[in-house]
């Protein structure tokens, strides 16, 4: 169930802002957002936008995108040293129920990154969408509070900025996947006739250049023959570095790739898993924050009062990196789903991350 829509909600708690008088602190699930003081009350229902919703550009959100499309977009914003994140504002119809999704009703989408731009045509490459599994839509922590259990013990891994990415062979075939699109490439039985032409013409060899970035970081990381001994599995990662604002340390036109989770036949790995794979592959993987337990007797044993607040701030662990990090993922060990949410697996974003100026957000 995506938490990605505009939902009615009852107001419970409104705590004094402490740096403003004429602001308060609404709380909705575990969020926070900062309203005018006086504008709602305990017990008042209303409507939460939140983070990464695009609003209409129409006359009543006018207050908010002053006819620019570029404002339409909601955003997290530092107010007085608190983080809002998102909206509050007036129910429109009392008869709207609470818990109702109510952004059709408002015209009200979410916000959907771009990808990178093809560095080639895709002539040799085959469009199919449906080849590699979709990565799980991973929901924030701070809107599902309650599914981990207290004192669950998980892993905790930084959660980097840059293009998901999948990888795999299946029923034979070797596929490349975006987040939104899988391709696998094609015999161009004209090729070798292609070549001979250029060459006959003086024009030299032409090289084979890699569409776009996720070919190429296959090509750069050999995956194509690296993962061939693992029929049926598909990697997800994360490729980065001079894909989005933050670089991890990386120079211009170069790009980086860190598994973060591999899917078979009997589902999602634990992350020890995936960490043994990747190591026998010679793969990279998203840096460990924590592994939120602790090895006692042969058994797992949850780590006392842990909080993930200071565990999605601070800067990136991502060697070469001289920025802060974008946030951590934490999953517990495992395995499990939950009927809010399907797979249990949460993001929590450094809220610093989130006001930075000049972002750049690509899926």
């Amino acid at each position: 169930m995506s938490s990605k829509k505009a939902e009615v909600v009852q107001i419970d708690r409104i705590d004094p802002h402490p740096n403003a008088d004429r602001l308060e602190i609404v709380r909705v699930y575990d969020y926070t957002i900062v309203v005018g003081k006086g504008e709602f009350k305990p017990g008042d229902r209303a409507i939460y936008v939140p983070v990464d919703m695009v609003v209409p550009l129409t006359e009543n959100w006018k207050w908010l995108h002053d006819d620019k499309p570029k404002n339409c977009r909601v955003k997290a914003k530092k107010l007085r040293g608190i983080v809002s994140y998102g909206l509050i504002v007036p129910l429109q119809c009392e008869d709207w129920a609470t818990g109702q999704d109510v952004s059709g009703e408002m015209g009200i989408v979410p916000y959907t990154p771009p990808e990178p731009k093809a560095q080639t045509n895709y002539r040799r490459y085959k469009e199919e969408l449906n080849a590699l599994p979709k990565y799980t839509d991973i929901e924030n922590l701070q809107r599902y509070p309650g599914v981990l259990i207290p004192m669950e013990p998980v892993y905790v891994t930084e959660k980097i900025h840059g293009c998901n990415a999948r990888f795999g062979w299946i029923d034979g075939k070797w596929y490349v996947g975006s987040h939104r699109i899988v391709r696998r490439a094609v015999v161009d039985r004209l090729g070798p006739l292609r070549q001979a032409y250029r060459w006959l013409r003086g024009w030299g060899w032409k090289e084979d250049v890699p569409p776009d970035i996720w070919w190429k970081v296959a090509k750069q990381y050999g995956l194509k023959d690296k993962l061939k001994q693992f029929p049926g599995l598909v990697f997800f990662g994360e490729i980065y570095g001079d894909v989005q604002d933050l670089r991890y340390g990386c120079r211009s036109g170069e790009l980086r790739l860190a598994i973060f989770d591999i899917h078979g036949p009997r589902g999602y790995w634990s992350w020890p898993e995936v960490v043994v794979l990747c190591d026998y592959l010679g793969l990279p993987i998203v840096p460990t924050i924590s592994p939120v337990a602790r090895l006692k007797d042969g058994r797992m044993v949850p780590t006392p009062a842990y909080s993930f607040d200071s565990l999605n701030e601070g800067p990136s662990l991502v060697p070469g990196a001289n920025h802060l990090r974008e946030g951590c993922i934490v999953r517990p060990i495992k395995e499990r789903y939950d009927d809010r949410v399907g797979r249990v697996i949460f993001k929590l974003i450094n809220p610093e991350y989130l006001v930075r100026r000049d972002g750049t957000e690509m899926k």
